[in-house]
């Protein structure tokens, strides 16, 4: 909106240094001056009234100026303005990895940081590197502790790169540890690979031997039969 009118050279309206001159003259006739003055300051109020919202109009809609009406949405915009810059500095001071994959913390931070930057309060970046690193887990503190004693000055870029590669070596260890587990249970059901015994007679167990009493009453031992007279 505001380029808009300074393209077409009304930024006098809005900003007060053309004031509304006398809308008649000392003969009681009505002021030419007056009359050309509020048809562009009307204009450029419908300027404003086409670009806002149905909720912000309805706070200026009383005013009958551009230049009234544009202080109170300065007014309006500055107070929302702070309370945007204090509810985006919270967020970048308490955001949390928690259990978000690297990535999606990193550009959650990331979205943050250039909202702050849109509004004019942008923020250093070994703040955004500090502010990063302390929203790591404590599966982190290894790698944390190695770039906060570093004394070279470390990028935002690189240690977004360091990031991203700890935790996949993070995802790889946990995949390993989980697999032990069924490794384990697969080679207990697997079945035996020993190979039998050979079946030869040296390997058996000795058979009990006959009783004599059995063999002399068995017709196939003739040396042991004997009949009675």
């Amino acid at each position: 909106m505001e380029n808009v009118v300074y393209a077409n050279g009304f930024e006098e309206y809005i900003d007060g240094t053309k004031p509304c001159p006398p809308q008649e003259l000392h003969t009681g006739e009505l002021n030419p001056d007056f009359v050309q003055w509020r048809r562009f300051d009307r204009m450029v109020l419908s300027w404003l009234y086409s670009t806002l919202t149905p909720d912000i109009m309805g706070q200026i809609v009383g005013f009958q100026t551009s230049h009234d009406a544009w202080m109170a949405l300065h007014k309006i915009f500055s107070s929302s303005s702070k309370a945007r810059i204090l509810q985006l500095r919270l967020e970048f001071q308490t955001a949390k990895k928690g259990a978000d994959p690297m990535l999606e913390y990193i550009l959650k931070i990331k979205t943050i940081y250039d909202n702050l930057a849109a509004i004019g309060e942008p923020v250093k970046e070994t703040d955004h590197i500090l502010q990063l690193l302390g929203g790591l887990g404590s599966e982190y503190n290894s790698i944390v502790a190695s770039l906060t004693a570093r004394e070279d000055d470390l990028s935002l870029h690189s240690v977004h790169n360091i990031l991203l590669t700890h935790e996949q070596r993070l995802n790889h260890q946990h995949t390993s540890s989980a697999d032990l587990p069924f490794a384990a249970a697969h080679i207990a059901a697997a079945p035996s690979t020993q190979h039998p015994r050979p079946h030869h007679p040296r390997f058996q167990s000795p058979q009990p031997p006959i009783p004599i009493s059995l063999l002399m009453k068995s017709p196939a031992c003739p040396i042991f039969s004997y009949q009675t007279p």
